[in-house]
C-alpha cells in the first residue's frame, strides 16, 4: 500500500517516502468512485520537467485513495522514439472524462528548447493538447490524437453537457466545443473573458441545476 499526504497549497499529492504525484482533475465516474489522473515525477526528483508519466488514482470516500499504478508514459507519446535533440518533453496535469462509453484522457505535451537553459527568465518552450482512450480508467490508455489541431497552452480540462455536447477548456482562456469524435474541435475557439485580475490558469466548468459554475486558479 501507498500512503499520501497533499501539501499545503494544494498543489500536489506527495507519495511518502516516493515521487511527487502533481493532481489533475478530479471526477465521479460510473463506478460510483472519485477517480484522478496525475503526473508523476521522477523517482530522484526533478520537478515539472521530469513528468513523464500519469497514475489513476480512486477514492470512494475522498479519504482513502488507491493507486492504480501507470496508465501513460511518455514513451506512448512519442510512439517509441526518442525525444527531438534539444527538446525536453514532459507530460503536464490532464483530465480524465467519460463519454460514449470511453475514458478520454486530455494532456498537455510541454516541450522545452535546451538551448535556451531551464531558468525562467530565459526558457523557451511550447505546448498543445493531446487525447488518449481507454476502455476503463485504471488500464493503459492509447494515444488517438497526438496533437489537437488549433490548440495551444496547458491544463486542459473537459466537460460535457445536458445534451451530450463536449466542450474543451485549455490553455488558461480557451474554449472550444469538440466534434462527437473527441479529438477535434468543433469551430474557432474562443477566448474567455474572465473579470477577475487574478484569474491565473486551471479553467474548470461543471453545473448543477440550471446553472454553469466556472472555477479557476487565482
Amino acid at each position: 500500500a501507498n500512503l499520501f499526504r497533499m501539501d499545503g497549497d494544494g498543489a500536489n499529492i506527495q507519495r511518502i517516502g516516493g515521487s511527487t504525484l502533481f493532481e489533475g482533475h478530479p471526477h465521479v465516474m460510473p463506478d460510483g468512485r472519485v477517480w484522478m489522473v496525475t503526473s508523476v515525477d521522477h523517482e530522484d526528483g526533478g520537478g515539472y520537467s521530469t513528468m513523464h508519466r500519469y497514475h489513476a488514482f480512486s477514492s470512494g470516500d475522498m479519504v482513502h485513495w488507491v493507486d492504480h499504478g501507470e496508465v501513460l508514459h511518455l514513451d506512448d507519446v512519442l510512439a517509441g522514439a526518442p525525444e527531438p535533440d534539444g527538446e525536453d518533453w514532459a507530460l503536464w496535469a490532464p483530465d480524465m472524462v467519460y463519454h460514449q462509453g470511453k475514458y478520454w484522457l486530455y494532456f498537455p505535451v510541454r516541450i522545452l528548447y535546451t538551448e535556451h537553459g531551464y531558468a525562467e527568465s530565459t526558457r523557451k518552450t511550447r505546448s498543445y493538447i493531446a487525447v488518449a482512450v481507454s476502455d476503463a480508467p485504471d488500464r493503459r490508455f492509447r494515444v488517438v490524437e497526438p496533437r489537437v489541431t488549433g490548440t495551444r497552452g496547458i491544463d486542459p480540462a473537459v466537460f460535457v453537457d445536458d445534451d451530450g455536447q463536449p466542450y474543451l477548456y485549455y490553455g488558461a482562456h480557451f474554449a472550444a466545443k469538440l466534434k462527437e469524435n473527441m479529438v477535434e474541435l468543433d469551430g474557432e475557439p474562443v477566448r474567455l473573458d474572465i473579470d477577475d485580475p487574478r484569474f491565473m490558469e486551471a479553467s474548470w466548468m461543471h453545473k448543477r441545476g440550471d446553472r454553469y459554475y466556472f472555477s479557476y486558479h487565482a
